[in-house]
């Protein structure tokens, strides 16, 4: 994932879509232009798409007031 504006506190909940799932990282903040990679293992045949999904890769941008 790479930044196009300041992004803060993005997490991907990845039990949303496997509960068996695993993921490398944790909670990062991205300034506009920085990237993160993070490994996810998880059950083979799953769509890798579902862990970008709205519900799952989330960020405190995403709060509203």
């Amino acid at each position: 994932m790479t930044a196009h504006a300041y992004v803060r506190d993005v997490f991907c909940m990845v039990d949303k879509v496997d509960e068996d799932a695993t993921i490398d990282g944790g909670m990062v903040t991205l300034l506009p232009g920085e990237a993160v990679a993070w490994h996810i293992t998880a059950a083979d045949g799953l769509d890798p798409a579902a862990f970008a999904a709205p519900n799952v890769l989330r960020c405190a941008n995403d709060l509203k007031r």
